[in-house]
Formats: C-alpha cells, sequence, structure tokens
C-alpha cells in the first residue's frame, strides 16, 4: 500500500523531523511504503503543499485518510492508497 505523508509546523517550537519520523515509523511498522509532503509555508491561508497531496490523493483514489496524533498536537496526515 503507498501513504502520503503530510507535514507542517504552525510554531518555531515545533519540529517537521518528528512529525516525519513518527509518521514513517508507523508505515513501516504496518509495511507500508510512504511518500512525505512537506509544508514550508503553514503560516499562510495558501498550502500549495497541501493542494499537491489532495490531487495526488484523487488521481490514485483514496481508500481511508486520518490523522496520526502524538500526544496534545497532530503529528501529521496519512492518506491510503490502493
Amino acid at each position: 500500500m503507498k501513504t502520503a505523508i503530510y507535514v507542517r509546523v504552525s510554531t518555531d517550537t515545533q519540529d517537521y523531523n518528528q512529525q516525519i519520523e513518527a509518521c514513517r515509523r508507523y508505515c513501516e511498522i504496518k509495511g507500508w511504503d510512504s511518500e512525505v509532503f512537506q509544508e514550508t509555508m503553514s503560516s499562510t491561508k495558501e498550502r500549495p503543499v497541501w493542494n499537491q497531496v489532495l490531487l495526488k490523493a484523487r488521481e490514485e483514489k483514496v481508500r481511508k485518510s486520518y490523522p496520526q496524533t502524538k500526544g496534545k498536537g497532530k503529528v501529521g496526515l496519512i492518506f491510503f492508497t490502493s
């Protein structure tokens, strides 16, 4: 199964690497291939990387999606495609 991992941060104290690592570990445990999409402009209303993920998800016919969470904040979002 292929997965798309979308990550972004909202503050300077958050770390992309922690988000990516947590999602990659989860995918690895499940035996899924993953591709990371990292948003760099998360403080704006425009999110070009998010739009790229949505386009890819539409093209590949998403089966299911849900946020991965750790502690209080969201770690990332994984789209599952067949």
